[in-house]
């Protein structure tokens, strides 16, 4: 519970991990395929995953 001393609830608690996760990513590329596009975006969520 010592957690609930830095944020007010566990809403507040959810966003701040949301940022951090999305302060990770990266653009998507331009110029590319749809399908390269979207195993880039896959390829980057699963090390990201395995980051965490």
């Amino acid at each position: 519970m010592s957690l609930y001393t830095y944020v007010p609830g566990r809403a507040e608690l959810v966003d701040v991990m949301l940022d951090a996760v999305h302060l990770e990513t990266h653009g998507h590329p331009l110029g590319t395929t749809w399908r390269e596009r979207v195993e880039s975006i896959a390829r980057e969520r699963w090390l990201l995953a395995r980051r965490r």
